[in-house]
């Protein structure tokens, strides 16, 4: 991935690491209907000192739902 203007190896911009994200099964959810799920994307500019970090939880639920269609 090269970015306008950034000078890196090969065109890509000078990154500490490569992004990446974490996902972690929690197990049943609170409310007993479906699954917990830890989703966790990390992404480093150009020192480890630099650090995003976005923490999310999610729940899926199974079951079969009518939108309607066909």
């Amino acid at each position: 991935m090269g970015v306008p203007g950034v000078a890196g190896t090969n065109g890509d911009p000078p990154y500490f690491g490569a992004p990446a994200f974490y996902l972690t099964d929690l197990g049943v959810a609170g409310d007993g209907a479906g699954e917990a799920y830890q989703i966790m994307p990390t992404a480093m500019a150009g020192t480890a000192g630099t650090v995003a970090v976005v923490e999310s939880t999610y729940e899926v639920a199974q079951g079969v739902v009518n939108r309607g269609g066909l």
